[in-house]
């Protein structure tokens, strides 16, 4: 919970000091200045004429899979398991093999060791907010539109569009 309160503070710290600096007027100021620039010149009108459309079209879609962006990301976020899943473990050459001895190790076991910090293991043994921050998760990438849904996901956790307290699989 900690963790999220100050992610949210620092979200709206950012908000709130984006819209007294007039941060959107700047923004519109500058490209104004830029297809002004572009259209005084042929070459320029050849060369970058494109350009702008092409970002607001890169933009289009960014916003187009936002929610389902931000969906995976809170799954991702609100369970350990899921978040290790993703994390690359490094492969241990034969000279550690060795060092282990004839210990069999889950990979990433023994990392929170490694002067780099806590590795993927150490992320297992320190459950996060629970089944209520997944199922909150799980309700929000239930509730995608159709065309942003994830279909490995819902099979694997067993979504189905509009549910109303999915009872996931992956709990």
């Amino acid at each position: 919970m900690q963790g999220l309160n100050n992610g949210l503070t620092n979200s709206r710290g950012v908000l709130e000091g984006m819209m007294k600096g007039g941060a959107l007027a700047q923004k519109q100021a500058r490209e104004a200045e830029l297809v002004a620039w572009i259209a005084a010149s042929p070459a320029r009108q050849q060369k970058y004429g494109e350009a702008l459309a092409a970002l607001q079209a890169l933009q289009a879609q960014g916003e187009a899979t936002r929610e389902r962006n931000a969906a995976l990301g809170q799954l991702l976020s609100a369970s350990s398991y899921l978040g290790s899943a993703q994390t690359p473990v490094p492969r241990v050459g034969a000279a550690g093999e060795a060092r282990r001895g004839a210990r069999r190790r889950l990979p990433g076991a023994g990392l929170a060791a490694d002067s780099r910090g806590p590795g993927p293991a150490a992320a297992l043994d320190r459950p996060r907010c629970g089944s209520a921050l997944l199922g909150w998760a799980m309700q929000k990438a239930a509730a995608l539109p159709a065309d942003q849904r994830v279909a490995p996901l819902d099979k694997a956790a067993g979504l189905t569009a509009g549910m109303d307290r999915p009872r996931s699989r992956l709990r």
